[in-house]
């Protein structure tokens, strides 16, 4: 989705030199392989012999290595890519975004397992700030540093920041309401993220599932997730994520018919969007 997002913006954009297209064919590349380096590096488990037995801890320490080999391996890559493209703007953009990574790991509380948990004034203005830092940054910088290769001003290049950024919080929001929309692929009482969009949206109206969160100690493990679903599924939550999802998909589309001329690329730009709305 992400390199594909790119690549059309850059699609809009007919009359731009060949090498310009080869550059921003290449930022897309770098751009999939730095959001996939950070999936795998997520990907790490945090590892205890209280949890796992002998056997088990050796095959999750294999694991994580090549988890971590694997990350900074694409990491590489992409830097490499990056100093090829020759534009310091545009590292010091993609850079940043990769700081930015880091930076959400350490925003808010987390258990014993290093999963994220809600405290008692989590609001979604954090909602927001984490998934930026962690999902919008690099799609929102991606976009601009697009915009800045092709030679464009520094007006449209903040109009490609923003596309992206409230593109990439649609999809956040979007994500967030999979186990609350769909049911068949993610079953009540599947663990579920504790700090995703709907449960911080009914933590702000009802303190008791916070409450229930707390008295779980220090491991989510010890949360009954079909309990938790079922108190977020009978208030007002996932319908208030949804209005969300359709408030930032809504400004992503609105960037695009108020910058860009109407063209097949824009359609297709708008399709991605509009797939974002089907709540």
């Amino acid at each position: 989705m992400w390199d594909l997002q790119i690549s059309m913006q850059v699609a809009n954009y007919k009359a731009l030199y060949l090498h310009k297209h080869c550059s921003q064919r290449s930022l897309a590349e770098i751009t999939e392989m730095i959001h996939t380096a950070h999936l795998i590096h997520k990907g790490v488990v945090n590892l205890s012999p209280t949890v796992f037995d002998g056997t088990t801890l050796q095959d999750m320490e294999f694991g994580n290595k090549i988890a971590i080999l694997s990350g900074d391996y694409l990491l590489a890559n992409a830097c490499t890519g990056l100093a090829a493209l020759r534009n310091t703007k545009v590292v010091e953009l993609i850079s940043t975004a990769i700081s930015d990574f880091m930076e959400a790991e350490f925003i808010g509380d987390r258990d014993n397992q290093g999963n994220p948990i809600p405290n008692e004034t989590i609001t979604m203005q954090d909602w927001n700030e984490k998934n930026f830092l962690a999902a919008g940054s690099l799609m929102a910088k991606s976009c601009q540093a697009t915009l800045l290769l092709a030679g464009h001003s520094e007006a449209m290049q903040k109009k490609g920041f923003e596309f992206g950024k409230e593109i990439a919080l649609a999809w956040q929001v979007y994500s967030d309401l999979q186990p609350f929309t769909d049911l068949y692929r993610h079953p009540p009482g599947t663990a579920i993220d504790l700090t995703s969009a709907p449960v911080i949206l009914h933590l702000l109206h009802d303190h008791s599932l916070l409450d229930y969160v707390t008295a779980a100690g220090n491991s989510m493990e010890n949360c009954d997730f079909k309990k938790i679903h079922q108190l977020i599924m009978s208030g007002n939550a996932v319908e208030e994520a949804k209005q969300l999802c359709q408030s930032h998909a809504q400004a992503a589309l609105n960037v695009v018919q108020d910058t860009f001329e109407p063209s097949d690329a824009c359609t297709a730009l708008e399709n991605i969007i509009n797939a974002l709305k089907i709540y």
